[in-house]
Order: C-alpha cells, then sequence, then structure tokens
C-alpha cells in the first residue's frame, strides 16, 4: 500500500517505515524495518502519535508512560518494546512484530461460520494470558520493588495469536502502575466498556484482580460464542457491568463441565476478594483442567488450528515480509522531516480504518474505548450513581475513551478534566487559554468555606443525633449479612446505623466462612467501629444452581446466600448441605446436596414441571372443600395435584352460606388458604 506520496517507503529515525497497518484519532501504526551493521535486519512495529496530538502534553505523558512500563517487561506470552524515539516532536515506540491476528478476529470468524472454538483451545488462549499477566502484576522494578502494574484493557482485541501458535499480551497504553509518571485521574474511565470490573466501572481503586475478571469475561465469551456484557448503550453496558448481570455459561453450552464453570465463576466473582488472589492460579486451574478431562493443548495445536483457518492471510504475509527482506538500508536516504500523516476518512482507497481493533497488540487509536473517535467532542449531561445509571435525554453518541463521572459517590471526589479526546460529562468545556491564577488568596477562602461547612454538618448532626450512638460495620468480603439481635439489617458492608444506648449482639455471617457473633455497647455520641475479617471456612467444593425460571432466591442450610440462580456457590467445605430454592420469600423446592473437596455439583430444577400445593382449611368443623367444581374432601384437605394458574375454591356447609375464592398458584408454590361457611 503506497502511503508516503514521494516514495512506497521512506526512513523514519532509524526506521524505515514500510506500510501503515491501522490508523485511529491518536495514533497510527506501521510496519517497519530496522537495520544494523553486517546485515543484521528485522521486522518491528511502530506506533506514533498523530500529528494533530503531538501538543498534547497529556497524551504525550501516556505515550511516554505505555514505553517506559513496557520495555521492562520480557516474557513470552507478553509483547517486547525495543525503543522510545521521537522524530520532529512525534514520539514513537517501537515493538516485537508479531505475524498473526487478534483473539477478537479469530472468534468473529468462527461466529461467521456458526461455530465456537474448541473448548480445549478456549482454555489454553486464555490460560497463556494469565501467564503473561501473572508476570506483569508481579514485576519488579531494579531495586526489587513490586511494580504493581495493571493492564486495565485485557480484551480478545488486546490479545495477539501469531500464526505460529504463540500467545501475546499487548497494549499497555492505559495501564496503571504505581510509579508512573503521569497519574490517573480520579473518577476517569478508561477501557472497553464490555472488559472492565465492576470496580473499574465505579472509580475505585484497582488492582490486579480487575484483568483477572476481564479474563474471566472472555474465558466465557470463548465458551459460549457470544458478548457476556454487552447492552443497548454504552450506559446499559456500564450497568451490566457493575451489577455483574451474567448466568453461567453452561446455561448457554451444555458440553462444559462443572470444572470449567468453576474457574469462570471464580474469576468472575463480582467481589474481588472472591476471585482468584493471582493470574497464575487461574492458570494452573486451567491447566488442570486440560489434563484431567483428557483434552491436553499444546502450541503446536493452536498453531494448525491459524494454519487451517488463515491460510490465505498467512500467504499473504509470506509474500510481504519476503519482499521487506530484499530492502537495503543504503537505499533510503535520511528524510529532512518526517511526512505530516493525518487520520484519513474513512473512504480513502485500501485503508481499513478501525480504531476500535488492535492490531500487532496496538491500539492505535491511543487506548479508548470508543470504535471510532470524533473530532468535535460535546458535553452530555449524565449522571452516575449508587443506584444506577441515568441516560441522557438523546440518541446515544459513540462511546468516548475516557468519562469522568463526577456525581458518582463511590468515585473519588478529585475528578481531574479528562485527556484530549475524552469527554467529562456533565462539565462545561472551556477552551480559552489558562489565564495566570493568585494561589494564596484562593486557598485561604477555599479553607474558609471548608470550615464553616464542616461546622454546619457536626452541628446537624449532632443536633439529629440527639442521645443515640453509632455502629459502624466494615467487614471482609464485603458481601456478608448483618444482623443485630438476630434480626437482618443489611447484606452488606460497610454498614452505618444510629442505635440507642444499649447491649447488643451483632452476628456477621456468609455462606462457606465461619461466622462471627460480638457484643457491642452503643454509647451515646459514640460511634462504635466495628472492622471484621471473616475466615474462610476449608474445602474448595462448589455447587452450581440452574432453575426454570430463573430468579429463585438459593439458600444453603437456612441461610441466605444472597445468591438467585442460575447461581454458583464457592468455596465451600466438604459435606452434606440444605438447599432452598425460595420464590417470593416462601420455599419452593429443596434437596440435599452432598460435596467432596475439588468437585462441584450441579443441582438443575425446572419448576414448571412441578405442581402446586394447596393446603386448605376452614374455621367451621364438617366443611366441603371444592376445587373447580370437584369436591376433595372435608377440611383440612391438601392439594398437590393441581395445575398453575387460577383455581376457584370452594367451602360448603348444610344450612350454612357457601364462601368461593378464586387463586392464583404458580408452579410448585406453596400456599395456604383459610375458608369458612357463614353459619346462622
Amino acid at each position: 500500500m503506497a502511503f508516503f506520496p514521494q516514495q512506497k517507503y521512506q526512513r523514519y529515525g532509524k526506521y524505515i517505515l514500510l506500510d501503515r497497518i491501522n490508523v485511529g484519532g491518536m495514533a497510527e501504526v506501521f510496519r517497519g524495518r530496522q537495520f544494523g551493521v553486517e546485515g543484521f535486519a528485522r521486522n518491528i512495529a511502530l506506533k506514533r502519535i498523530l500529528p494533530n496530538i503531538s501538543k498534547d502534553e497529556d497524551f504525550k505523558e501516556m505515550f511516554i508512560d505505555e514505553a517506559k512500563l513496557t520495555v521492562q517487561l520480557q516474557h513470552a506470552n507478553v509483547v517486547q518494546v525495543y525503543d522510545l524515539g521521537s522524530v520532529d516532536d512525534r514520539f514513537y515506540i517501537a515493538m516485537e512484530y508479531v505475524s498473526g491476528a487478534d483473539l477478537r478476529t479469530i472468534w468473529d470468524r468462527a461466529r461467521k461460520r456458526n461455530r465456537l472454538l474448541p473448548i480445549a483451545m478456549s482454555c489454553y488462549l486464555v490460560m497463556k494470558a494469565c501467564e503473561g499477566l501473572d508476570y506483569v502484576h508481579r514485576k519488579k522494578d531494579d531495586a526489587g520493588k513490586e511494580i504493581g502494574l495493571v493492564h486495565r484493557d485485557v480484551s480478545p482485541q488486546n490479545l495477539l495469536v501469531s500464526y505460529e501458535g504463540e500467545i501475546k499480551v499487548v497494549d499497555f497504553g492505559i495501564a496503571l502502575a504505581r510509579s508512573k509518571v503521569s497519574k490517573s485521574q480520579a473518577g476517569v474511565l478508561k477501557g472497553k466498556f464490555g472488559y472492565m470490573s465492576p470496580e473499574q466501572v465505579r472509580g475505585v481503586d484497582l488492582d490486579h484482580r480487575s484483568d483477572i475478571f476481564a479474563c474471566g469475561i472472555m474465558l466465557w465469551e470463548l465458551l459460549v460464542g457470544d458478548r457476556l456484557f454487552l447492552g443497548e448503550s454504552d450506559f446499559s453496558t456500564l450497568e451490566k457491568v457493575r451489577n455483574v448481570e451474567m448466568v453461567p455459561p453452561t446455561h448457554f453450552n451444555k458440553n462444559l463441565s462443572p470444572q470449567v464453570e468453576r474457574i469462570v465463576m471464580k474469576a468472575l466473582a463480582k467481589n474481588r476478594d472472591d476471585r482468584y488472589r493471582y493470574a497464575s492460579e487461574m492458570a494452573e486451574d486451567l491447566q488442570r483442567f486440560l489434563y484431567s478431562s483428557n483434552q491436553p493443548f499444546a502450541r503446536t495445536d493452536l498453531q494448525r488450528y491459524m494454519h487451517q483457518h488463515f491460510a490465505e492471510e498467512i500467504k499473504a504475509e509470506q509474500d510481504r515480509l519476503e519482499k521487506y527482506r530484499e530492502l537495503k538500508e543504503e537505499e533510503f536516504e535520511p528524510a529532512p522531516s518526517a511526512p505530516q500523516a493525518t487520520a484519513p476518512s474513512s473512504s480513502t482507497p485500501g485503508m481499513r480504518i478501525d480504531p476500535g481493533v488492535s492490531v500487532l497488540g496496538m491500539s492505535a487509536d491511543g487506548k479508548v474505548a470508543s470504535a471510532r473517535i470524533p473530532t468535535a467532542l460535546k458535553p452530555r449531561p449524565v449522571t452516575f450513581t449508587a443506584a444506577g445509571v441515568t441516560p441522557p435525554q438523546q440518541a446515544a453518541e459513540p462511546n468516548f475513551g475516557s468519562i469522568a463521572i463526577p456525581g458518582d459517590p463511590a468515585v473519588r471526589s478529585s475528578v481531574a478534566p479528562p485527556l484530549t479526546g475524552g469527554l467529562a460529562i456533565g462539565t462545561p468545556v472551556n477552551t480559552a487559554p489558562p489565564q495566570p491564577r493568585r494561589k494564596l488568596p484562593w486557598v485561604v477562602a477555599g479553607l474558609a468555606t471548608m470550615v464553616a461547612a464542616m461546622g454546619v454538618v457536626v452541628a446537624l448532626f449532632l443536633i439529629n443525633r440527639g442521645s443515640a450512638g453509632t455502629l459502624s460495620v466494615d467487614a471482609t468480603p464485603s458481601d456478608v449479612e448483618v444482623l443485630i439481635d438476630d434480626k437482618k439489617v443489611a447484606d452488606r458492608t460497610p454498614f452505618l446505623r444510629d442505635l440507642e444506648p444499649g447491649a447488643y449482639v451483632l452476628t456477621v455471617r456468609r455462606t462457606g466462612y465461619r461466622e462471627l457473633v460480638r457484643p457491642v455497647k452503643i454509647v451515646a455520641g459514640q460511634v462504635d467501629a466495628q472492622v471484621l475479617v471473616l475466615e474462610q471456612l476449608g474445602g474448595t467444593a462448589s455447587v452450581i444452581v440452574r432453575a426454570t425460571p430463573v430468579g429463585l432466591a438459593v439458600w444453603l442450610n437456612g441461610t441466605d446466600t444472597t445468591k438467585k440462580t442460575p447461581a454458583t456457590i464457592t468455596p465451600l467445605a466438604a459435606g452434606e448441605y440444605t438447599l432452598e430454592l425460595r420464590q417470593d420469600g416462601e420455599a419452593v423446592y429443596a434437596t440435599q446436596v452432598k460435596l467432596s473437596d475439588g468437585a462441584a455439583e450441579m443441582v438443575e430444577v425446572d419448576l414448571t414441571r412441578i405442581p402446586p400445593v394447596l393446603e386448605i382449611s376452614s374455621a367451621v368443623a364438617g366443611a366441603e372443600v371444592w376445587v373447580d367444581g370437584k369436591k376433595l374432601g372435608l377440611a383440612p384437605v391438601v392439594a398437590d395435584k393441581l395445575t398453575p394458574g387460577s383455581v376457584q375454591v370452594q367451602v360448603r356447609k348444610p344450612k350454612c352460606e357457601s364462601v368461593v375464592e378464586t387463586v392464583e398458584l404458580k408452579p410448585a408454590a406453596k400456599k395456604k388458604l383459610v375458608l369458612s361457611p357463614r353459619c346462622p
């Protein structure tokens, strides 16, 4: 593809740019060639900032951070960065060139044939991604201190598969590390919305378990063949992620074993404390599954798959590389200045513009979540609250790379303006040049205002509280049941409540953990802060519950697990459990489940096939019970062969006025009814 007007290939610094692979709103990606002494040459991938973005200091810092972080990484499953440089004040990154396709392309090609990727292949791909990520998460600097690197954008677009069966995690453009020069902005979402973790959507501090959640999403999608978190708009997608709205993969793919489902569900736990501690643990579980299920899969198997399904692309790549090998460095004269490339329109001949898809592991759009980036950004009045998302009163616009969430209480209060190319929602865009500020008067005024506001808040707090005290509970894990004097008051922490002075019994419990019971004494005007860590019970067993209809509450041994069907309850200690499914607070199904260490038991129930039960009694002795015109006997009567729906119940007795009532019965429901004829 001829990109430069005067010459097909051209020197760029110490590299030769061969052809442009992709371009987005912030950066462009080239195939390149590097030459050395005695005929040394190798192919590289070169990513450089677009001219119109090169003056943006924030983006330049982020671009430089990406190079500084990734140049330290050397692992078989992580793309290697060779060089960071600048030509005519336009920064570039030179990195390993990998001949292959990203996982999104591989997955989409299988879907077009109405095929799923082999289960063993899907597990192998995610296993290798986990191995690379585990290396990244544990990487230490030269002083032996952990960098604390979090990728933040793990997705199929950023997992590259070579034609020879190698797997590379790529694109650390928005990676987070403790040592980064340019700090992340509070309240700004970065990454692809459908592959974020719940804590990433909420804007709280992240750790490496956010990447593990993304690996769980990828594995779920590969095994099912569909997107997991994909809403009608960006906002509905974020809500699905925030609430972890999902069902186990076996709901769609009956060929999956409970063992692989347990791996998926553990990686996708809403509370990060319930996920794998490290990516290596998930990789080990996947490897154990492949061996125990007699489905060994290796690099050569992946190589055969790629050669079978990408034969045309491999032939074209071989022809292209052969042509590049014929190039000589002396054929290229040093260019006086770099060509000023800009992002072409979609009508440019021969140019494929798809910024949302990473090529060679580099997101050419400078790491945004959107598939396309508009040149003019318009703020939209959108708010995020603890209860959910309030969408704008207009048609949804394309997804942007950075979204500031000033209204979300879960987000830190200091919300900085987003990078160029992002959108501060609900914040007016100020295009005027910055003016010098007098810092001292502003600081003094701010402090005075803060002190006054705090005084008002404290005064109101004391007035409203009166003689009450306060109980504060913060537990790990956070999704626990909180009971005060055996009465349930919350199903997660942190929890705060004003109580009358006196002695109380605090109980905190969660399935799979040892119950904590503590006496607390509430004193007027004081806060009793209870910080609790629940001890996880031994064992690695799981119970997977699928039921029709969905949405039934799951109880184990008389305790609400807070989960609704379909659900996976893990980890559990080995032993016998009483499993109950409840609908509208009433138990509609119960069974005994015996669990052994490391095993996952499946409970599958179709309640639509279980008839409802109606117990009919009467305060009048000798009353006859009739249901839909059929006499069942004298009260009390248990009718257990009824059909779900409306039934007419009548009670009769000689010399008395009969009473009739219509009752709605749901499948498997148990209902009690007291009817009495009117006797003189």
